[in-house]
């Protein structure tokens, strides 16, 4: 897994590509975002496109 980030305009998009994942029931999507909340810890963007 890599982690990027991404300045767009005041935000600050960051994201993980996972490179490679053998241990997956099913497929796994290459990026995934994610931020960081105070007092939460580490959040996954979760979208579904239906």
């Amino acid at each position: 897994m890599t982690l990027k980030s991404k300045a767009l305009g005041a935000e600050v998009k960051r994201k993980v590509v996972v490179n490679k994942f053998t241990g997956a029931k099913g497929p796994v999507g290459q990026m995934i975002g994610f931020r960081i909340e105070p007092k939460v810890g580490l959040v996954v963007e979760i979208a579904s496109v239906g």
